[in-house]
């Protein structure tokens, strides 16, 4: 198999263990590397922006209006982040089956 069957594989989910990976690849996500610092300190900027995002609506809007929205902020980031993550992921795999197939 060369390196664009396996970039094929990879990319369009066509492997039988394809599912098996993701999974894995989520649990890595959410067991380990969700509690670094690195992930702590990107949240610390995400929540700054938000706030800093939703001040001018904070004294216009109720407090169960302005929660509404700061949660479904989080919850778009988060799953930008986990996909950023997934995505990451899936090209080091790519990048380290080209390097072993040269």
């Amino acid at each position: 198999m060369d390196i664009n069957s396996v970039a094929g594989l990879l990319s369009y989910g066509k492997c039988k263990v394809w599912r098996k990976i993701m999974d894995k690849i989520e649990e890595i996500y959410k067991n380990v590397l969700q509690d670094t610092g690195a992930f702590r300190e990107q949240r610390t900027i995400l929540e700054s922006k938000v706030e800093d995002v939703l001040k001018e609506e904070k004294g216009s809007i109720s407090r169960q209006a302005y929660e509404s929205y700061r949660d479904s902020f989080y919850e778009v980031a988060m799953i930008a982040e986990q996909g950023g993550f997934k995505l990451g992921f899936q090209y080091a795999v790519q990048l380290l089956a080209e390097c072993c197939e040269r």
